[in-house]
């Protein structure tokens, strides 16, 4: 990296806890020009001093005013309290050490339980409890403690595995464990727990996703319920020590020294009740039959998968192959048991040339196929899937005609055709609930484009 000394520069890293984080992007101050500026978040003052930080700024708590205000208008949406519980909102201000995750989380927390002064006095007496407690995850984890169980699930999940996510891929699968994700989601958003951005991803500050992951954390190693750390997970696996608590491990970012390190049916063997697994670049060997009767989700990003023999996922709800290297006649299509159930199918960046036949995938809602730059032909089996919502194929430049099938269906809510070479559109009368279509042309393509009925 070299911007060279001509450019300054200002260079802001947030949320820094590791000195090579700082290496990797301004280890040498050389790299820019007179003038630049490298402002750098830590909580981690180790960190500043490994790399020889001179000038050390701390950021003050708020003033007591400012940070009752800002609780106030978490749990009273106005910036006063309401007057019959004005001594108990200055109380939970001084408690949590005027910290602003803190007050934004309780006030959101207590505003769920409108003015009942009983839930006021018994999260101050937690308070007193937790009041000598150093870390804010202490104060945090009275939000998490009061909600309830299917609630607690989707926050450990999201804190674990899907910050950053879009919350309408992971929904269908929380739905069909019972979770009631929408109230969930909801609840979770009125805690302040999450966020849903505009582009309907998931947002979770790192002190609640820490919290998150401490509480599973807890748990013994092979019994945590969550792995979302490569080498933790393989070390599981390999060691051959997962239980039934196990129901989720992430191979994400773990580097396989050899196909051979990759996991086998034996190791898996113990997880009866695992229903999300991402492989990452992993090759699994064996036979699986009567493994994967949980599974839910699967995500698997390889050059060439190879499927094993008896892959059985009759209950599997999202599958993410993106930026896997499979072939258009990919024996997976047939030798995989996909049940009825699947909704979600995300093939973005896979260089096919056509999309496989989608009659074995009856209830599929929400398609990706984003990226596929030498895709050039939409299946007329497409028109099967009477549920589908959503249809992406941005990105697809060498796509030039859709399928007439594609005009009939009923259900679909978005289509997304930005940056591909498609000119005519099969839009009918059986599109009743299109709600978003976009539609740009690829580079070179002139945009001109006409709807057929």
């Amino acid at each position: 990296m070299c911007l060279g000394k001509g450019f300054a520069v200002l260079i802001l890293l947030d949320d820094v806890d590791h000195i090579n984080q700082i290496k990797a992007l301004a280890a040498d101050v050389g790299w820019f020009g007179r003038g630049s500026r490298i402002i750098i978040t830590t909580r981690e003052k180790g960190v500043l001093d490994q790399f020889k930080v001179q000038d050390l700024y701390e950021v003050a708590l708020l003033e007591k005013g400012h940070a009752l205000q800002l609780f106030c208008m978490h749990a009273f949406r106005d910036k006063s309290p309401r007057p019959d519980l004005a001594d108990e909102a200055l109380q939970i201000v001084n408690m949590t050490g005027r910290l602003p995750l803190a007050l934004e989380v309780l006030g959101s927390h207590l505003s769920v339980y409108g003015g009942t002064k009983d839930k006021w006095h018994c999260t101050i007496e937690k308070l007193k409890i937790k009041l000598d407690m150093v870390d804010v995850r202490d104060k945090l984890k009275i939000s998490y403690e009061s909600l309830e169980r299917e609630e607690k699930e989707i926050f450990l999940d999201i804190a674990c595995l899907f910050i950053g996510m879009d919350v309408r891929l992971v929904i269908p699968m929380w739905k069909d464990a019972k979770f009631s994700p929408e109230v969930g989601i909801e609840i979770l958003q009125l805690k302040s727990l999450i966020k849903i951005r505009e582009d309907n991803t998931i947002w979770m500050h790192d002190q609640l996703r820490d919290l998150g992951r401490s509480i599973v954390e807890q748990e013994d190693t092979g019994r945590r319920s969550r792995l979302w750390y490569g080498e933790d997970a393989f070390h599981v696996l390999v060691q051959k020590q997962g239980t039934s608590k196990v129901e989720a491990i992430s191979l994400e970012g773990y580097h396989f020294k050899e196909e051979e390190d990759s996991p086998d049916d034996d190791m898996l063997r113990n997880l009866p009740s695992i229903r999300v697994l991402e492989l990452g670049g992993a090759k699994l060997y064996g036979n699986f039959e009567l493994l994967f009767r949980q599974l839910r989700w699967l995500s698997w990003h390889r050059k060439n998968i190879s499927p094993p023999t008896n892959l059985i996922l009759t209950n599997l709800i999202v599958l993410n192959l993106s930026r896997s290297v499979i072939p258009d006649d990919w024996i997976g299509w047939s030798s995989i048991k996909f049940g009825p159930k699947l909704k979600v199918l995300n093939l973005s960046n896979c260089p096919i040339s056509r999309t496989p036949d989608f009659s074995a995938f009856p209830s599929l809602e929400r398609l990706t196929l984003e990226s596929c730059r030498e895709l050039v032909c939409v299946d007329r089996s497409i028109g099967l899937l009477k549920n589908l919502i959503l249809l992406n194929l941005r990105g697809c430049w060498r796509l030039e005609k859709l399928p007439e099938e594609l005009g009939s269906m009923e259900s679909l809510v978005e289509l997304l055709l930005d940056q591909t070479s498609v000119k005519e559109l099969p839009i009918s009368r059986g599109m009743k609930k299109l709600e978003v279509l976009h539609v740009s042309p690829s580079p070179g393509v002139a945009p001109e484009y006409q709807t057929s009925r």
